[in-house]
């Protein structure tokens, strides 16, 4: 795992996510969501979507949870009510979503060649 400076308290990232992934996992973990361990040791979600790359949204209806996972790795939110889980289902998708195609465009212009000036 890779340790994670928060102002809060320290979290860390699966070693073996990307760094494309571990931006995203970061802003999981900035949101409010929880690494909670590898898929085959949480509960199978009652739903799961894919949202984009690796990640996928998920929800278990027994505990109100969200759950966002990427290469076995699960991120997890409580959430208090229905109305509750609607909204942050909504947004979690928006973030995930946002941070890929955030993380894409910083890399290519980080790709691109300036040109010089004589």
């Amino acid at each position: 795992m890779k340790d994670i400076e928060y102002p809060d308290k320290p979290r860390s990232l699966p070693c073996w996510f990307s760094p494309k992934d571990s931006y995203v996992a970061s802003a999981l973990l900035s949101d409010g969501f929880e690494f909670i361990g590898l898929l085959e040791d949480v509960e199978t979600p009652d739903y799961l979507e894919l949202v984009m790359g690796n990640w996928s949204l998920g929800s278990i209806c027994s505990v109100n949870e969200l759950v966002a996972i990427c290469d076995g790795a699960v991120f997890s939110l409580d959430c208090v009510g229905e109305a509750d889980h609607e909204l942050r289902w909504s947004n979690t998708k928006k973030l995930l979503r946002q941070k890929l195609r955030t993380y894409k465009l910083k890399t290519s212009k980080l790709n691109t060649v300036s040109p010089t000036h004589d």
